[in-house]
C-alpha cells in the first residue's frame, strides 16, 4: 500500500504555483432617475497606436496613422492582424478592400457601458506557460495588447457569392476576417464577446525592460506597469500585462440616482454586498467626497448635501481613500497606485458627480468570466465600477443651453451622446439654434432665394456688430440677391437684416422673409442647425 502510494505520488504532475491580480473599470452614465443612458463608445483616453482593435474601433487614428507612416504601413491599415474592412458591390458582385485615413468607424448603437483598461498581472516563476480566456456577457471586447488568439468579431460579414478583386485578392486570401463598417452593431440585442491568448510568463531574472519598451507609449500605456508582476510574452510581443478594453449594454447589478433636493442614492440590486465604494464630485475644481464603504445586498445609501466631506488636500487625501478601499480588495499598494495614476485624470480631474464602486464578484464572474489553464494558486480581481451620475440641476442646465454657443463644450464632451439621449427624454419638440446673439453669432447658415420657377442656395454668416456675408454657390448671382446690411434678433421668433423681417418657424428651424418690391425673388429661407428631434 505504501508503495503505491508512493508511486502515485511520481505520476500525478504537480501543478506549479502562480498568482493573477486583475484590476479596471466599468463606466456608466445614469440620468437623475436613475436610467443609463446610451453612447459611450466614445474615447476619453487615447490609447498608444500598437494596441489591437476591432476595425472601426481604433481609439486615435491620427496617431495610429503616424505609427504607420513610422513603422512603414505605407497603406495606413489599423493596427488589426486578424480583421479587414470589406466593400460589397451589390451590383457587380465584387469585393473589395478598405484602407486609409477616410476609413468610417463603426456603426455602434446602445452601448451603455465602456469597459475601460483591464490589466492582467502574473506573478511566479515556476509557470511558464497559461491559456487564459475571457468572456464578455453583454459586449464585445474592442481593443487588446498583446496580439490574441481567438476572439469575436461583432461586424464580420461572409464573401460567399462575391468575386474578390484581383488587386485586392492578397489581402482577402481568408486569413482574415472580412467586416462590413456599415453593419450596424446594436448592443441591446444580447452579444456574448470573448478573447483568448497563450501567455508565456517569463522568470524575474530573465525580464528587460528593452524588451517591453514601444515607441509611442503614453501614460495610459506606462502607469499600469508595477514593479513586481512578471513580464509576459506572447509569440513575439513583450509586456507586464494582459491588455483589454471593451464596450457593451447590460444589467448592472447597482442603480444611481439623484432628487430633487439634490441627494445621491445608490442602490445595491446584487445578492451580494458592494464591498466598496466611494462618492466623488469635482465642482469647477473643487474637490468633495463620502466614503461609502460596504453597502449591504438589497439595500440603498444616501449622500445629502450635508454629508459630503471637503479635503483641505483634496489630492492626497481623496488619492489614498481611493487606495486604501482598492488595497482591501486584495490589490497591491503598487496595483492600487497604478490604477489611481493611470485614471486620475478621467476619475478626478473631470467635473461631475460619479461614484466608484467595486463589483460584487459573483456579478463580475458573471458578467466578465475568466479561465485560466493551468489555474492560479489565488486570483485577484478588483472591477471599479465608475458611474457618472447627472444631478437634476445639470440636466436643467442642459436644457437651458441647447441652441446656445453655450452649449458647445457639452458637444465635444465624452458623453456627448449620453446628454443627448437625456435631452431627447426631457424634450418632445424639435430644437434648433436659439435665435439670439448666442444662438446664431458666429455661426454660418444655409439660405435659400426662391423665384417663381428657380431658386438659388448659399450661406449666410452672422458675426456681432458686422453687417451679414452671403456666399452663393452661384457667385454671378450673388449680387442679384438684395440682401445685405446690419442685423438684429428682435424677440425670439423674429429676425431682421437690413429692411427684411424674417419669422421662425419653430417646427422646422426656418426663418423666412419675403423679399421687396424690387427684388428678383419672392422669398428668403434661412436654416437653423437643427440639434434635437
Amino acid at each position: 500500500m505504501k508503495a503505491a502510494v508512493v508511486a502515485s505520488l511520481f505520476l500525478t504532475p504537480i501543478l506549479p504555483a502562480y498568482e493573477v491580480h486583475e484590476w479596471g473599470t466599468f463606466t456608466t452614465v445614469s440620468a437623475s432617475n436613475g436610467t443609463l443612458l446610451a453612447g459611450l463608445h466614445v474615447e476619453e483616453e487615447h490609447l498608444p497606436p500598437f494596441v489591437y482593435s476591432h476595425i472601426g474601433m481604433e481609439s486615435d487614428i491620427n496617431t495610429r496613422d503616424a505609427y504607420n507612416r513610422q513603422t512603414g504601413n505605407i497603406r495606413q491599415l489599423p493596427q488589426n492582424s486578424d480583421q479587414i474592412a470589406v466593400h460589397l458591390d451589390a451590383k457587380t458582385q465584387q469585393a473589395s478592400a478598405r484602407f486609409g485615413k477616410g476609413l468610417a468607424g463603426a456603426n455602434l448603437h446602445n452601448v451603455t457601458v465602456k469597459m475601460e483598461t483591464p490589466v492582467i498581472y502574473f506573478y511566479g516563476d515556476d509557470t511558464p506557460k497559461v491559456n487564459v480566456k475571457v468572456g464578455f456577457n453583454g459586449g464585445t471586447i474592442s481593443q487588446w495588447y498583446p496580439k490574441r488568439k481567438t476572439g469575436d468579431t461583432p461586424h464580420s460579414i461572409s464573401l460567399d457569392g462575391y468575386k474578390i478583386t484581383d488587386s485586392h485578392a492578397h489581402l482577402l486570401d481568408g486569413l482574415r476576417t472580412a467586416v462590413d463598417l456599415r453593419k450596424p452593431i446594436d448592443f441591446a440585442n444580447p452579444y456574448q464577446g470573448s478573447i483568448e491568448w497563450d501567455v508565456n510568463i517569463l522568470p524575474k531574472d530573465q525580464a528587460d525592460t528593452a524588451l517591453t519598451f514601444k515607441p509611442f507609449e503614453n501614460y495610459t500605456w506606462i502607469y499600469p506597469r508595477v514593479p513586481n508582476a512578471n513580464m509576459l510574452k506572447v509569440d513575439d510581443e513583450y509586456e507586464d500585462y494582459l491588455f483589454y478594453r471593451g464596450i457593451g449594454n447590460f444589467e448592472l447589478p447597482a442603480t444611481f440616482s439623484v432628487d430633487d433636493n439634490e441627494t445621491l442614492s445608490v442602490s445595491n440590486n446584487s445578492r451580494d454586498a458592494i464591498p466598496f465604494a466611494l462618492a466623488f464630485e469635482n465642482i469647477n475644481g473643487k474637490f468633495r467626497y463620502k466614503n461609502l464603504s460596504n453597502i449591504p445586498s438589497n439595500s440603498v445609501i444616501s449622500v445629502s448635501e450635508n454629508d459630503w466631506i471637503s479635503p483641505q488636500n483634496q489630492q492626497v487625501e481623496v488619492f489614498q481613500a481611493m487606495r486604501a478601499g482598492l488595497v482591501a480588495q486584495g490589490l497591491t499598494t503598487d496595483e492600487a497606485n497604478s490604477m489611481i495614476r493611470t485614471w486620475w485624470k478621467s476619475y478626478f480631474n473631470k467635473p461631475g458627480l460619479r461614484v466608484f464602486w467595486v463589483v460584487p464578484s459573483h456579478d463580475l464572474e458573471k458578467i466578465l468570466p475568466l479561465t485560466l489553464t493551468p489555474q492560479p494558486e489565488k486570483a485577484v480581481r478588483v472591477m471599479v465600477g465608475r458611474a457618472d451620475i447627472l444631478r437634476p440641476s445639470f440636466e436643467q442646465s442642459l436644457v437651458k443651453t441647447v441652441g446656445k454657443s453655450s452649449f458647445q463644450p457639452y458637444e465635444t464632451d465624452r458623453f456627448q451622446l449620453a446628454y443627448k439621449q437625456r435631452l431627447e427624454q426631457l424634450i418632445t419638440e424639435p430644437v434648433f439654434s436659439h435665435l439670439s446673439p448666442q444662438g446664431i453669432g458666429m455661426q454660418t447658415f444655409q439660405i435659400k432665394a426662391i423665384g417663381n420657377n428657380t431658386q438659388q442656395a448659399g450661406s449666410i454668416a452672422f458675426y456681432s456688430s458686422r453687417d451679414v456675408k452671403i456666399t452663393a454657390y452661384n457667385t454671378d448671382a450673388e449680387k442679384s440677391w438684395g440682401l445685405s446690411g446690419a442685423w438684429k434678433i428682435l424677440d425670439d421668433t423674429s429676425l431682421q437684416i437690413d429692411d427684411h423681417i424674417f419669422e421662425l418657424n419653430p417646427k422646422t428651424g426656418i426663418l423666412t422673409s419675403k423679399t421687396t418690391a424690387n427684388s428678383n425673388w419672392n422669398r428668403f429661407e434661412i436654416q437653423l442647425k437643427r440639434y434635437l428631434n
